[in-house]
């Protein structure tokens, strides 16, 4: 499943400090990879030539943005020659570089852990197979929301989920498919690093983010399978 959601507060009474001046736009990869895989593959590429050359927010926040940095938190670190091959793709663009900085930076950190950023601090928070992983979606799912802008932050993901079996058609067509899932699923967990099939995460994503503190917002979300996974 991939989703975007935007959360909004619904009474926040000081922005001052987000309101003073100029800052950058700061991005948050969760699992980023010791590969950098989804920087290596060009998954930012457009998005990021698309807001440096208007220069301006892709959030709508209320100010202009200097440059943009984005933080790859993972256990496993990328090697230099690893990390220096995907900070140059990050900064360039076909024809030459892009019109604002941006940087790419690479901790060591457990998103069921709390990681060293005050509330807030991200406007953007991007993970990819890493929710199917964690220990914990919920205390993972909690640290995105500590970490998540309230005002009008957005959260994406592209991640395995329980297949839905909701009506007839889909039972008919998926069922063998649920049964794999709920079959293989322990032993996919003891080879791939604890990866589950059949978790809700989209559910859980959803409750994470439904709390009368935020007012959250879907703005995308696509089911798919991959046949030849399976």
């Amino acid at each position: 499943a991939a989703s975007r959601l935007s959360a909004s507060p619904n009474a926040r009474k000081d922005d001052s400090a987000l309101l003073a001046g100029r800052r950058p736009l700061r991005v948050l990869e969760v699992g980023i990879g010791s590969a950098c895989r989804t920087v290596a593959v060009g998954l930012y590429d457009e998005a990021l030539a698309k807001v440096s050359a208007s220069q301006a927010s892709p959030l709508k926040l209320p100010y202009p943005i200097t440059n943009i940095d984005i933080i790859g938190a993972d256990i496993d670190l990328p090697k230099p020659d690893v990390l220096k091959n995907a900070q140059n793709k990050l900064s360039t663009r076909e024809g030459g570089e892009l019109d604002l900085p941006v940087s790419l930076e690479v901790i060591k950190g457990d998103i069921t852990d709390k990681l060293p950023f005050p509330d807030g601090y991200f406007d953007a928070i991007t993970c990819s197979l890493v929710l199917c992983s964690v220990s914990s979606q919920e205390t993972a799912l909690n640290e995105i929301k500590r970490l998540l802008n309230p005002n009008k932050g957005v959260f994406g993901y592209v991640e395995h989920v329980a297949v839905q079996l909701e009506n007839a058609d889909e039972r008919n067509k998926r069922s063998f498919l649920e049964w794999q899932q709920r079959t293989l699923d322990p032993l996919q967990q003891a080879v791939a690093h604890n990866c589950h099939l059949h978790r809700d995460t989209d559910a859980a994503i959803l409750n994470t983010f439904s709390s009368s503190e935020t007012s959250s917002e879907l703005l995308y979300e696509e089911r798919f399978f991959v046949d030849d996974m399976w």
